[in-house]
Parts: structure tokens; C-alpha cells; sequence
């Protein structure tokens, strides 16, 4: 099992930006993840809930176990999930992107529908 844990809205914005005059050309993106301490402060808040999650009794009961990662990185750190400096350095070394965990769009008839049933 993988328990995921993310911020639903970070306040890190990154940009778009052309590479070049030529269409075909793939764009300059930078999403820019991170760049803000309060999106750090969030995840590590967000990994210390799905830790408390996993050690409860009925996740325990399943065997479940919390497994901390070992970064070279982070290795000059003692593992405290309390310690702010040790969680920056995992999410830092491990974090990955879900892009839009959040957001959906009205399907429907009505005038407020951004697609219809038929996707159109």
C-alpha cells in the first residue's frame, strides 16, 4: 500500500514561456513546485497526517508500517518526523507531482456545463 499526501493548494506558481519564434519549438515550463516555504510547511504537515493514519490500530492490524526513506541526501539528519529541517530535506529529495489533485468541471446540460455527456 502507498498512502499519498499532498496540498491541495499549494501557493507556488511557475510559469510558461516561449523557447523560441518557431511553433515547433516545445515550450520553456517551469511548474516552480516548492519555491514557497509555506507549500513545504503544508506536505510536511500533509506526510505527518499519513503517518498518524497508518499507525492507528486498524492500519496496524493490516500490518501496515511506515517506511522512511534513507536519502543520502538527508543522511547528515537525524530521522525525526518532528524535525522541519528533516522533513524539508525528504520532500526536497523524494516529493513528486499528481499536477491537478484538484479541480473538476461541470458535465451536462446545463448553462453552466463546460462539456456535455458527450464530452463535446
Amino acid at each position: 500500500m502507498v498512502v499519498l499526501a499532498t496540498c491541495l493548494q499549494p501557493k507556488s506558481r511557475g510559469y510558461v514561456e516561449l523557447a523560441s519564434v518557431f511553433s515547433r519549438k516545445h515550450p520553456f515550463i517551469d511548474p516552480n513546485y516548492l519555491s514557497r516555504k509555506e507549500d513545504v510547511a503544508c506536505t510536511a504537515q500533509a506526510y505527518r497526517l499519513a503517518v498518524k493514519v497508518v499507525r492507528t490500530k486498524p492500519f496496524r492490524e493490516l500490518g501496515a508500517k511506515v517506511h522512511l526513506p534513507k536519502f543520502r541526501q538527508c543522511w547528515h539528519l537525524p530521522v525525526d518526523l518532528e524535525s522541519d529541517e528533516y522533513m524539508e530535506c525528504i520532500i526536497r529529495t523524494a516529493a513528486i507531482t499528481g499536477y491537478h489533485p484538484g479541480g473538476t468541471c461541470s458535465m451536462g446540460n446545463s448553462s453552466f456545463s463546460v462539456v456535455d455527456s458527450n464530452l463535446r
